[in-house]
């Protein structure tokens, strides 16, 4: 998964205590319990993912039990899409075998959201008949989340007057909505925190575009 860094930096001189908390995104949930997926429900169809755990560019196949298409739609787009997804998610559906069909997003999946996929409404096996498989599955995605790291120490003695704490996200942010919940704090008096963007290193591993969460 992805993130988006900032960088938080405030002239700071510390009271006589041992850490400094930082207050950040006051009403947000930073660390939560992870992506969560149900299991399978349903007969005569199974659903499969395309990553170990939800990503913004996770897509799926449906394996059903009997023959959906002919041979000629094999590794063809779908006329008609044969899952539903509530709520929608653009995407593209391929056959890849007579009982297979991949879903590929062509947008990023939207933070904090289930989605309910299902089987089209009057979907029909090779033999033109409604098919009797059944599947429902939802699918869960991450809220916003932060990873907060510093490479100064916090104890009392060797504490710095200017701490520099950095965020990590995982959906791209901006400076000023961060900012404006930003702040240093030990429990008795707060700073407001002043925040950069972090530019990514283009020869490192962030270099290029990549799929992101939507909010």
């Amino acid at each position: 998964m992805r993130s988006s860094p900032v960088v938080f930096a405030v002239p700071f001189q510390p009271p006589a205590c041992t850490r400094i908390l930082l207050a950040l995104l006051v009403g947000l949930v930073l660390a939560v319990s992870g992506c969560r997926r149900s299991a399978d429900s349903g007969t005569g169809a199974s659903l499969r993912l395309t990553t170990p755990e939800p990503e913004p560019d996770t897509g799926f196949e449906v394996v059903f039990d009997e023959p959906m298409v002919d041979y000629d739609s094999v590794g063809q787009p779908a006329v008609r899409p044969p899952v539903s997804i509530a709520p929608p998610v653009a995407g593209s559906f391929l056959w890849r075998s007579r009982r297979s069909v991949l879903f590929t997003p062509s947008e990023p999946w939207r933070l904090a959201t289930t989605h309910l996929i299902t089987l089209a409404p009057g979907l029909t096996n090779l033999t033109g008949k409604a098919t009797a498989a059944k599947l429902s599955r939802t699918f869960e995605t991450p809220e916003l989340e932060a990873s907060l790291t510093s490479q100064q120490p916090y104890w009392e003695s060797h504490i710095s007057s200017v701490p520099t704490v950095n965020a990590a996200f995982n959906t791209p942010v901006s400076t000023e909505a961060v900012a404006a919940h930003a702040r240093f704090t030990d429990g008795f008096s707060t700073v407001a925190a002043k925040v950069t963007p972090v530019v990514p290193d283009k020869s490192g591993s962030d270099a290029g575009s990549v799929i992101t969460w939507r909010e």
